[in-house]
């Protein structure tokens, strides 16, 4: 059996190496009727403790909500990994573009 990769093994903060992922869409009873409604799921690579965002839809737009509000309560992760998903990409590259600077401060790039 092959050993662990060192971002599970290695002593860190929790939530500083997280994976990232949707789930759903599930059905919300809002005001009078049902919407449709995802589950951002952060998963620490060191504890494997969990961390859950409710997102209206799977645009970039709305990701980069549910990453603002995921590094507002469990600090800057170091590392994030997801599936290749689009609205990931476009996001991530907006990031990188308008923040370059910011990101190299907090250690992420």
């Amino acid at each position: 059996m092959p050993s662990l990769p060192q971002t599970r093994v290695k002593r860190s903060r929790t939530f500083e190496q997280v994976g990232f992922d949707y789930m759903g869409p599930l059905s919300v009873k809002y005001n009078t009727g049902l919407v449709k409604r995802w589950i951002a799921l952060f998963t620490c690579f060191t504890i494997r403790a969990v961390h859950l965002e409710m997102a209206e839809n799977l645009s970039a737009e709305n990701f980069s909500h549910v990453l603002r509000r995921f590094i507002a309560r469990r600090g800057y992760p170091k590392l994030i990994l997801s599936d290749n998903a689009s609205q990931f990409q476009l996001v991530f590259k907006t990031i990188m573009e308008e923040n370059a600077n910011f990101l190299a401060t907090k250690g992420m790039i």
